[in-house]
């Protein structure tokens, strides 16, 4: 009786089998390597603090009126010429925490729930516990949406101005935000703590008692107090005693002056500190942008930065340093390289009528700045025209500081060469805008021109013929009731 050979798989699917299971041991041992590396990399990394102000004027980062802020620029980085992304709160919040441009998050084609991440995000991704404390609830649903997400923990004031907007002083902020952080200690855990002030918005409010006399010092009065405000957290985060170092990075949502292109708006202080280091550079004065800041975070963090348009401001400058910002709520742009600006607004905006009184009480329309006017529209009753639509403006910051002198058509190949460019960074990043005002209501902006802030101080602007004309015409006006 003969024995039947045993029957052997043939040696392709021999191969094929060993291959399946050894894809399977590695899908099943990866976790568990992932989980047991990652808790040891989460607990050794450092702690972060990000502290954003909001409205803050230009050139008051000294030892004078922000001491703490100032000791604490010297003993990190100060960028001195850094550029908000937009010039408005909730764009240049959501645009600096997602490391996009405006136009990006508004494009139908690029929604942000389906492609991008914010800082937070991120960080819970790496183990961190997560909190937000803001000074304000001036954020739009689809704007909070994308602010905040990947919070733990998110605290945003509650005390109405008026116009909607929630409001409460830095000391009740700082309070709810160490409520919070003493509980951190205990976990074992990174966290990753995000405060933001809010009260340039309000130099009337309660905690300046007594008020001081004048806009311009009611403003400095303000920048000592959020100064004072960084000073208690950073006390308190030294007296909890972490085992783990400390990021800090300070900086502003804009600067001082809505909603226009103007380097009063768009400029912020930027500090980036961290314990225990020494800094490449101390004091950076070539300009910088904000889309930096989430990947100059994560390199201070050790954690990789997912690709976006951004760059760490640790590794070496580029040699011609370019920047751009833009206020979709204007259709406006600009681009700045080097000393030289481009600043280009697209199309006219209609916005309500209570919005333009509160801009320019002139029944007839008056010119803003040298590039834009408001007028009422005459087909659309309730409503006004902001035309701007194809203007453009060149300026010399090293000799115009104040964009004084438009020299576009005096400086024809560079402002060709500039336009160019920043149609490229449009086509590139934005695909477009879209195109969706949003400035802010009438009786913030009363308010803010009640108490100085509106229009941006008077160094920044130099009367035009327009702006003349239109004097002249109120003038008349006034007459005529008499």
């Amino acid at each position: 009786m003969t024995e039947t050979p045993a029957r052997t798989l043939p040696p392709l699917l021999r191969r094929l089998c060993l291959l399946a299971l050894t894809v399977e041991l590695f899908f099943l041992v990866l976790p568990h390597a992932y989980r047991s590396a990652t808790r040891v990399d989460t607990f050794n990394r450092p702690d972060m603090l990000l502290i954003t102000l909001d409205l803050w004027p230009p050139d008051t980062l000294n030892r004078v009126e922000c001491p703490t802020i100032e000791h604490l620029a010297e003993e990190g980085i100060s960028f001195t010429h850094a550029y908000s992304l937009s010039t408005l709160t909730e764009y240049a919040t959501r645009c600096m925490l997602t490391e996009r441009y405006e136009s990006q998050l508004l494009a139908r084609q690029d929604p942000y729930h389906e492609r991008h991440r914010n800082l937070a995000s991120t960080l819970k991704q790496y183990g961190y516990d997560t909190g937000a404390f803001l000074g304000m609830f001036a954020f739009r649903a689809p704007a909070m949406a994308v602010i905040r997400h990947g919070f733990d923990t998110f605290n945003a004031g509650s005390y109405d101005s008026g116009d909607g907007h929630g409001y409460r002083c830095g000391a009740q902020t700082n309070l709810e935000a160490l409520k919070w952080l003493s509980k951190q200690p205990g976990t074992g855990r990174p966290w990753f703590l995000w405060l933001m002030y809010w009260d340039m918005h309000f130099p009337d409010s309660m905690h300046l008692r007594p008020l001081p006399l004048g806009p311009q010092r009611r403003v400095l009065a303000l920048v000592r107090y959020q100064d004072r405000c960084v000073k208690q957290v950073l006390d308190a985060v030294r007296a909890m005693h972490f085992n783990r170092n400390v990021v800090v990075v300070i900086t502003a949502n804009h600067g001082f002056g809505l909603p226009f292109l103007r380097d009063t708006t768009l400029r912020v202080p930027l500090v980036v500190w961290k314990s225990g280091w020494t800094p490449p550079r101390k004091r950076v004065r070539r300009p910088v942008s904000q889309i930096d800041v989430v990947p100059t975070i994560l390199s201070l963090l050790g954690i990789p930065a997912p690709r976006g348009p951004g760059r760490s401001l640790l590794l070496p400058l580029r040699d011609q340093p370019v920047v751009y910002a833009e206020t979709p709520a204007l259709n406006g742009r600009c681009i700045r390289a080097g000393e030289w600006k481009y600043v280009q607004y697209l199309k006219n905006v209609d916005i309500p009528s209570s919005t333009y009184l509160a801009l320019s009480p002139d029944p007839e329309g008056a010119p803003i700045n040298d590039m834009l006017s408001i007028a009422p529209d005459p087909d659309r009753k309730g409503w006004s025209v902001l035309k701007g639509a194809g203007t453009e403006a060149l300026y010399d910051l090293k000799n115009d500081p104040y964009e004084l002198n438009n020299l576009a058509r005096t400086q024809p190949s560079i402002t060709t060469a500039l336009r160019e460019a920043l149609a490229q960074w449009q086509y590139k990043n934005n695909r477009g805008m879209v195109l969706r005002p949003a400035i802010p209501g009438p009786r913030m902006l009363q308010l803010m021109r009640r108490n100085g802030y509106w229009p941006v101080p008077e160094a920044a602007h130099k009367p035009t013929l327009q702006s003349r004309q239109a004097s002249a015409r109120r003038k008349r006006a006034r007459q005529r009731h008499r």
